[in-house]
């Protein structure tokens, strides 16, 4: 399978090495702090070093290794590689320059990487990364990716190391990218969708006391905001909440494999306008049944804020049973925020259908 010369997306591109880069490579694998995370070799002579940099440029030329430099406004700012393949799946390492930590490049270039090797026809792309290394566990997770029950010991600079692993599947997000219910469906953000949910979520406050994200209260910040999920929902069971009739978005929601077998809601709004007609209880059904009977989940978390009654009664409705409770301090306006998390487990998710 080849792969193209250079894939670009909003912000970054991923193309081969080039001569000028020579320079700003060297400096990266050479980096304290790279060299922490990602495994290189030490260099004792600067031949090792010209030599080392020239295998990687040659093999970044060629169309059947999945090899780039990430750059960003024609500067070298990282590196992503292939690790291991065979015709269905593929491991990858990468990393990015110091200068550039938290710029969310490795997320990027992770998510279009993952883009074009499902469109290369692999079935499944993973990465790894040490235990400790949350950093590069949380852009894995960003990139749609659910921690696989698999962990390898590795000695690195003296050190013993344990290293957790990271996978997302093409056929799983192909197949579930619409989900119909009786009178919603879940489904793609569209580009005209930021009017909808600017009105029904973003910007309504009895809507967007519930979230833990920030709201959206203009148009401009509204078509942002709906570029990046449109963005987000490639990788991710993430979807817009749109009735039947009409295709109007009137909320959002999605899960995630936390771990192999184990998935959560990762939201669920519905506009105002549009409580109290039973499409908070069909949106679950259809999570539930996307996570259980397509997804073969083990069990299914669902949380809320301990004050959203709404949220509570849905969750009972389900015969979801208190797992724990834990606090945090919302981002956007640093209110202190009870979550009540909740656990279906697929036997007793089994059960109640037969009632």
């Amino acid at each position: 399978m080849q792969r193209k010369e250079k894939i670009i997306s909003n912000r970054i591109l991923l193309m081969p090495l080039r001569d000028i880069d020579y320079i700003p490579m060297m400096e990266m694998v050479k980096d304290d702090k790279i060299k922490e995370t990602y495994i290189l070799s030490d260099f004792s002579k600067i031949d090792e070093e010209a030599s080392f940099f020239h295998h990687l440029k040659e093999l970044s030329s060629s169309l059947t290794k999945f090899i780039y430099g990430i750059y960003y406004n024609d500067l070298l700012v990282g590196f992503i590689n292939e690790v291991d393949k065979n015709e269905r799946e593929i491991e990858l390492g990468y990393f990015i320059s110091p200068k550039y930590s938290c710029s969310g490049f490795a997320t990027e270039a992770l998510g279009i990487a993952i883009d074009h090797l499902f469109e290369m026809g692999y079935s499944m792309v993973y990465a790894s990364c040490f235990e400790e290394n949350i950093a590069s566990a949380k852009v894995m997770q960003k990139c749609g990716m659910f921690l696989l029950n698999r962990k390898d010991t590795i000695e690195y600079r003296g050190k013993v190391h344990n290293c957790i692993y990271y996978g997302i599947r093409r056929i799983d997000k192909e197949k579930y990218e619409t989900l119909i219910g009786d009178k919603i469906i879940l489904r793609a953000a569209k580009k005209l969708d930021y009017s909808s949910m600017l009105k029904n979520v973003w910007g309504d406050i009895d809507v967007y006391k519930w979230m833990l994200y920030a709201p959206t209260l203009d148009e401009e910040d509204a078509i942002k905001r709906n570029e990046r999920s449109i963005l987000f929902q490639k990788n991710h069971y993430a979807y817009y909440i749109a009735l039947k009739d009409s295709n109007m978005a009137i909320g959002l929601c999605g899960i995630r494999e936390y771990e192999e077998g184990r998935f959560e809601e990762t939201g669920i709004c519905i506009g105002k306008e549009y409580q109290g007609m039973g499409i908070g209880k069909e949106v679950v059904s259809l999570l539930l049944d996307l996570s259980f009977d397509k997804l073969m989940a083990k069990d299914f978390r669902y949380g809320y804020f301990h004050d959203n009654i709404k949220s509570m009664k849905l969750a009972q409705s389900f015969q979801f049973t208190y797992d724990h409770e834990t606090l945090l301090i919302r981002p956007w306006d640093k209110e202190k925020k009870r979550i009540t998390i909740c656990i279906l487990k697929k036997e007793d998710y089994e059960k109640s259908l037969k009632k």
